[in-house]
């Protein structure tokens, strides 16, 4: 190459009048150029059924491994415990005083939010004087496994607990905040010591006041009561309005 590069430039230079030739550089770009067909992998061939048959015959059958796992893994461990930690036990403690005291416990499924969403949503409930905690699973273990509160296990499953605690069933403010929080879904609740589902709870919330109902219980039995009053006591003063006629005619 860098004789033929060589000669090429001897060719190719001009020479001047006083005889001095004058050196030029050429750089050459040489590229490959390929004029056989593209490759063209050869394409699988599927065997015929007889063959098929022999290769399946001939495969290998190796009995079945009985051996425990122990004996066929020999860095097996048992399983350790794993310890609870202090922080955690402190709050189970604080759920456990909080399903003592509430008289509404409600569950929620919590979607994606941010910690400022959380703030406003519990800020929320706390000025309706309802509170919004959230635990884990761990912490809703240790507080309400062995207790009457272990059947509502089964909502605190997911990776975020969310329960609103009520020392009054306040049913009505529970759900008009809930609709300001598409985040915050509520999937059950306990009040007065009854699970509910979320169409007893809606329910519960078109029945009356308690004090409503006493008024009405007090007004049908008071009813009754004058009543069997008015009934016990009409002849007896029908009769002493007859007597007392009959004297007045007696002494004309």
């Amino acid at each position: 190459m860098s004789q033929l590069m060589h000669k090429l430039n001897r060719l190719l230079c001009p020479v001047v009048d006083n005889g001095l030739k004058m050196n030029v550089t050429f750089t050459a770009n040489i590229l490959s150029v390929r004029y056989r067909k593209a490759l063209v992998p050869r394409k699988h061939v599927e065997p015929d059924f007889r063959r098929k048959q022999m290769l399946a015959v001939c495969e290998p059958i190796f009995a079945a491994d009985k051996r425990l796992p122990s004996e066929r893994c020999y860095n097996l461990e048992p399983k350790r415990e794993r310890e609870v930690h202090p922080w955690d036990r402190l709050l189970a403690e604080d759920m456990k005083r909080e399903l003592r005291t509430s008289r509404m416990i409600c569950f929620f499924h919590q979607n994606v939010m941010t910690n400022r969403e959380k703030k406003l949503c519990a800020n929320s409930y706390q000025h309706e004087h309802m509170y919004l905690r959230y635990y884990n699973p761990d912490i809703a273990q240790l507080a309400m496994s062995d207790t009457k509160w272990a059947p509502a296990l089964h909502l605190c499953s997911e990776r975020a607990v969310t329960v609103l605690f009520s020392d009054e069933p306040r049913v009505a403010k529970m759900l008009k905040v809930t609709k300001k929080c598409p985040q915050l879904i509520l999937m059950a609740a306990i009040i007065d010591d009854r699970f509910l589902s979320v169409a007893d709870i809606k329910d519960y919330n078109r029945l009356p006041h308690l004090q409503t109902l006493r008024a009405q219980l007090s007004h049908t039995l008071s009813m009754a009561t004058r009543s069997v009053s008015d009934k016990a006591f009409t002849p007896i003063i029908s009769l002493t309005n007859s007597i007392d006629s009959y004297i007045r005619d007696k002494n004309k």
